[in-house]
């Protein structure tokens, strides 16, 4: 199966810059065997970047099968030209895009897209640099073609979760990534088999809710009864 994942941070020019990169935590996991065990060319990074890029790598995401977005940074819903509201999205060049400029077009397409509106003081998030892949390439390749399976038994389409936050959560407390990464890390220490995307979700907004916060983000995937896979455990 033909992968791609892209990472976006880009923040709007009057927000304050998170404290920490959240880009390689996502990074970290979707290369761990847990996350799917990405390879690092199937992984593209944008931090700050302008339209024109983003576009160019959303344009070489869609011979994907299988395509994972990830956006940080300012955001809201906003009436465009469509009948109906749908996701705006500042970048720090002072463009703006919309959810549509996302989509790779991919047969399996899974957008998170984790907003707050400009001037937000966002929620601090765990630093760390590139962790090291497990040595153990029979692992890894038993790990990829699990999730593969996993993604080829769901049902294809758009799938999006997305959060929209006006106020961030005391700088205190953790992300909406963090409590993502997070309460999936805590499924796997006490689960095997395929944690999907919308549970996956639902732990983190638990989460969220016992940690304070306001806003919690929503998953959807429509009336589909296979969800995509998040994280996994054999």
């Amino acid at each position: 199966m033909r992968r791609k994942s892209i990472l976006l941070q880009s923040f709007g020019k009057e927000s304050a810059l998170p404290d920490a990169d959240n880009l390689t935590a996502v990074y970290n996991f979707l290369r761990s065997n847990y996350g799917g065990a990405w390879e690092a060319n199937e992984i593209t990074e944008l931090r700050e970047c302008t339209a024109p890029l983003l576009l160019s790598a959303i344009q070489d995401a869609r011979d994907a099968d299988y395509c994972f977005v990830y956006f940080q940074g300012s955001g809201r819903m906003a009436k465009t030209d469509l009948p109906w509201a749908e996701a705006q999205l500042s970048l720090s060049s002072g463009e703006k895009i919309t959810e549509r400029d996302l989509n790779t077009g991919s047969p399996y397409l899974a957008q998170i897209l984790d907003c707050y509106e400009e001037g937000t003081k966002l929620p601090i998030s765990t630093a760390g640099r590139r962790a090291e892949v497990s040595e153990d390439r029979v692992a890894r390749v038993e790990a990829r073609k699990a999730f593969d399976q996993a993604v080829a038994v769901a049902e294809r389409g758009v799938v999006k979760a997305q959060l929209f936050s006006s106020s961030a959560a005391p700088s205190t407390r953790k992300s909406f990534i963090d409590h993502l990464l997070s309460a999936s890390r805590l499924w796997i220490e006490n689960h095997s088999g395929v944690l999907h995307l919308d549970k996956a979700i639902s732990l983190a907004a638990e989460s969220m809710s016992a940690d304070g916060f306001g806003s919690l983000p929503e998953y959807i995937g429509g009336r589909r009864l296979s969800h995509f896979p998040f994280a996994l455990r054999l």
